[in-house]
């Protein structure tokens, strides 16, 4: 809650100065979707992050008994899209519509992702470069070591999504011994999702860069 402020993609868009970054953690059939934005700037040390979550209305019918789904949609904290499985021409032009509005410069994705037609068409429609970001420690390894950082600091603001909220709290990290940590992704069928926690590790890709390079650069890591 210390790191809770009320703004939104438009209000943070009226302001302007931001390097804007995102994070695609898509399904493949029917589970939640989410793409987190990252807004950072040299004028103030907090990261701003939103993240926009996407679910088949069939799955939150199913769901219902365990996660209010449907009234978060009311609310606007998730969108629910028509049928049984992931709409992806939907996710498709909300996020371009994001993309467009907020001016994001580069993304990252899995590149197991089903729909790499769908980052493909981001890329030529919005001039927003598309970066892999593979599940490894490699990856999330100097990624969440910052992302801890600013939690503990109060420095990574959010605007209070409850989906967020629910998922953070799924969150579990598989760790190395040399204390790299990259977040367990839920097995098929488990209701609790961790969608939007690992979209906005990948938005927060770039802050964990810097003019020398790449932390492992400079670092020893075993790779699992």
């Amino acid at each position: 809650i210390d790191c809770f402020e009320a703004f939104t993609a438009e209000s943070l868009a009226a302001i302007g100065g931001w390097t804007v970054r995102a994070g695609l953690d898509f399904a493949s059939v029917r589970d939640t979707n989410a793409c987190s934005f990252s807004f950072t700037t040299e004028a103030v040390p907090q990261v701003y992050t939103l993240t926009y979550f996407w679910l088949p209305e069939a799955e939150a019918a199913r769901q219902n008994k365990v996660l209010p789904y449907q009234r978060w949609a009311a609310d606007n904290w998730i969108k629910l899209t028509p049928g049984e499985v992931v709409d992806y021409d939907t996710i498709f032009a909300d996020v371009k519509a994001l993309f467009l509005l907020l001016g994001v410069t580069r993304f990252y994705y899995d590149p197991l992702f089903q729909a790499e037609w769908l980052c493909q068409s981001l890329e030529n429609e919005t001039g927003a470069e598309r970066v892999e970001f593979r599940p490894t420690l490699v990856e999330f390894g100097p990624v969440v070591k910052e992302c801890e950082r600013l939690l503990i600091k109060h420095d990574l603001r959010h605007n209070g999504n409850p989906v967020m909220t629910w998922q953070m709290g799924n969150a579990k990290a598989y760790s190395n011994p040399n204390g790299d940590k990259r977040l367990i992704k839920q097995k098929k069928g488990d209701w609790k999702k961790v969608d939007g926690p690992q979209a906005m590790l990948m938005s927060l890709r770039d802050i964990t860069l810097s003019d020398e390079g790449s932390y492992y650069d400079n670092h020893d890591v075993e790779s699992f």
